[in-house]
């Protein structure tokens, strides 16, 4: 069990951003100029809206046949959604501020800064706080050597799992957790269910090998695109709720 502490320790703890930074930036950057379509041809496929809109369908169905118990809300404390709703208001004025600055060189409207900060800047700010710490995280495990990171850990005939997937999915649940309450402190259980599984399949893009932060960025801009071309944030209880004042802070 102390050799499985040690293996944690190191994976997580032991110099994580210089060694990830030094060993894989230079090729992730090689990789990108020398195949830039594959950045966008993994996210065209994954239907984050879909994923999206059948977690919200789930998570309403699930609190409805278990009379509101099995919900994320009543897993999480109300002390720490609080903390992360104050964390998501910053986040929220950087944006904000980063629309402005934007709008005002591009000279553009009102209505114009809304689709910047919705798609791009948003996107762009949550990933870099959320998943380039899993990014780092994934690359620091995947280099370690140990039996725990290189064995299955479970194995049937469908389904094999590596120490490693299993430590990075560990990573990847709180982060989500985070991403959702970040954005509404009191969701309700099928907005909680969208947000959470919009920000495990995010998660889950950023750590995979053939993913990446980029494509992580463009799948979340692609969403966020999608669900305001389809007027999702007039929906009452959806993506973004009716009062235009929380846009920023709700937008996903």
């Amino acid at each position: 069990m102390s050799g499985l502490f040690n293996s944690i320790y190191n994976a997580v703890v032991s110099n994580l951003l210089v060694d990830a930074l030094y060993n894989k930036t230079s090729s992730l950057v090689s990789n990108v100029i020398a195949n830039p379509t594959a950045i966008v041809t993994p996210v065209a496929t994954v239907g984050l809206l879909r994923i999206n809109l059948a977690a919200m369908a789930l998570g309403e169905a699930t609190s409805l046949v278990t009379r509101g118990y099995v919900q994320l809300n009543n897993f999480v404390p109300q002390s720490m959604r609080n903390f992360l709703r104050w964390i998501g208001d910053k986040i929220a004025r950087v944006n904000d501020e980063a629309d402005n600055r934007i709008s005002e060189f591009l000279r553009v409207g009102k209505e114009w800064k809304k689709w910047i900060g919705f798609v791009i800047t948003g996107p762009i700010i949550e990933e870099l706080l959320f998943r380039l710490p899993l990014l780092l995280a994934s690359w620091k495990i995947r280099d370690m050597t140990s039996e725990f990171f290189c064995s299955p850990i479970f194995s049937k005939r469908i389904i094999s799992v590596t120490g490693a997937q299993a430590t990075m999915a560990a990573l990847a649940i709180p982060c989500s957790v985070a991403f959702t309450y970040v954005h509404d402190d009191e969701p309700t259980p099928e907005r909680a269910a969208g947000v959470l599984g919009v920000g495990l399949t995010l998660s889950y893009i950023t750590m995979s090998e053939d993913g990446g932060l980029t494509n992580a960025i463009a799948a979340h801009m692609i969403h966020n695109f999608a669900s305001l071309r389809c007027g999702m944030q007039k929906i009452e209880k959806g993506i973004l709720p009716k009062n235009p004042e929380k846009e920023y802070q709700s937008a996903i």
